[in-house]
């Protein structure tokens, strides 16, 4: 009861929290997780009897796949892959996967944990990993590291990157897998090419380039030349890269530990804004928009959005435009906001058949075949390094997508956790709120953050 009464809660918030993304499934705020938490099916960390998880299928057994993409483009490649699968590998271990689509992240979300609740849930489920550490805290997500380590259906994690897999292997101490990366992306900086070579501006890689030619640009057009889309990643990437970082895996408020460290670094941002040399989106919430129609020269943003900016872009007024590195200070590493989309198996029970058939659909969608298609769509990275690598699939990439590989060295984690008397997801929302409100209302940085603080017991 005190599970359910907790995922009821972490819903109202989360939902909230969501309500004004994009109904792509990554075009969400979602943080990324490492949580302390153990799953239902092994509570003692132990691999359960193997001919109770890998029965066999005499029979066809169909399973039922609750996603939540919406866009043409990339629902064509995702449809793809499951007819593939449903047509070769599927047919030939008697497997179906049936298709249900909900129109947002957040949509998919209420009617996930609406199923959990009354025991009706999906066999497998997408969603970001702040949804699924609620999930999992509902006891309601399959351990999937027997079906990982199996010498049979086993498969081999080594090609995938380790930043995604942190999403889906640090979620209690034993590091048990509970989910599978897809649809991965990072923040990247769009800039518009014709704006920069029509007034000979350098496109910056350092904090304090990007404030230079910040001050050259706002003086040609008039107003903010550069802007950030999520104001609380703003927060935590400018708290990473000066070394101090966000929280960790246990929901240690790092950042409040060398406070004055942190808030140097974001005063100069906030400071920036008031003084009109950067910008914050205002009634537009993304600056896709803005960006399009040529009234802001860059911004820091989802990669994701490179998939939208040409669609927003006049036909009788177009640009060209790129992507570039999110910039970093001076003497200090990169640090860069990066998250991916996740797939699990959700059973409540013990239906071993169909835990096993969601297995292989999981499998085959992280195989160089469903990775490339997936690829092929959007703005998203491949997960696997064999697939990022390849020359013939640089080839046709976006500059999104481009970008998002060269970053990956610079991801930090943005840990998801559940420590019994806050949530990550809680953290998140207060300081996004916290940060627009000394964004866009003028609130002083300090005083804010300190009071955001006291509601933690800091």
């Amino acid at each position: 009861m005190k599970r359910l009464l907790c995922l009821i809660l972490a819903l109202a918030m989360i939902t909230c929290f969501f309500a004004g993304c994009d109904s792509d499934p990554a075009a969400s705020d979602d943080p990324q997780i490492d949580a302390p938490i153990s799953g239902n099916n092994n509570d003692n960390n132990t691999p359960e009897v193997d001919d109770k998880l890998f029965p066999e299928l005499d029979e066809l057994v169909t399973v039922t796949f609750w996603h939540s993409i919406t866009n043409e483009t990339v629902y064509a490649a995702f449809e793809e892959v499951v007819n593939t699968f449903n047509n070769g590998i599927g047919k030939e271990k008697n497997v179906y996967v049936e298709l249900v689509q909900y129109s947002s992240a957040a949509e998919l979300n209420t009617a996930v944990t609406g199923a959990i609740m009354s025991n009706s849930a999906p066999d497998i489920v997408m969603g970001s990993s702040i949804y699924m550490v609620e999930y999992l805290s509902a006891e309601a997500l399959v351990n999937l590291t027997p079906y990982v380590e199996h010498e049979e259906y086993g498969m081999d994690m080594s090609d995938i990157y380790d930043c995604w897999l942190l999403n889906c292997n640090n979620y209690d101490d034993a590091h048990n897998y509970y989910c599978m990366p897809i649809l991965a992306y990072s923040e990247v900086m769009y800039y518009n090419v014709d704006f920069f070579e029509n007034n000979n501006l350098t496109v910056p890689t350092t904090w304090e380039e990007a404030e230079a030619v910040s001050r050259e640009a706002s003086a040609i057009i008039g107003k903010g030349a550069l802007g950030w889309d999520n104001a609380c990643k703003m927060f935590t990437t400018l708290a990473e890269q000066t070394g101090v970082g966000y929280t960790d895996p246990q929901g240690n408020l790092l950042f409040a530990d060398d406070l004055d460290t942190v808030l140097e670094k974001v005063q100069w941002y906030v400071d920036l804004v008031d003084e009109g040399v950067f910008r914050t989106p205002g009634d537009s919430y993304y600056f896709s928009g803005p960006f399009a129609n040529q009234e802001i020269p860059m911004y820091i943003g989802s990669g994701v959005e490179g998939a939208y900016i040409d669609m927003k872009i006049d036909p009788a007024n177009p640009f060209t435009w790129n992507c570039a590195t999110v910039p970093y200070f001076e003497g200090s590493d990169p640090a860069t906001f990066s998250e991916c989309n996740l797939l699990a198996v959700v059973d409540q029970g013990e239906d071993y058949k169909a835990r096993l058939a969601s297995w292989e659909f999981l499998k085959y969608f992280e195989s160089t075949e469903a990775v490339l298609t997936m690829a092929g769509a959007g703005a998203y990275i491949p997960v696997l390094k064999s697939v990022a690598e390849d020359p013939a699939w640089q080839a046709t990439a976006s500059p999104a997508q481009l970008v998002g590989v060269e970053q990956m060295s610079s991801y930090y984690a943005f840990y998801g956790f559940d420590n019994g008397e806050y949530t990550s997801s809680a953290i998140y929302t207060d300081l996004k709120t916290t940060c627009e409100s000394v964004l866009g209302n003028g609130d002083d940085l300090r005083s804010s953050i300190k009071n955001l603080l006291t509601l933690y017991n800091r």
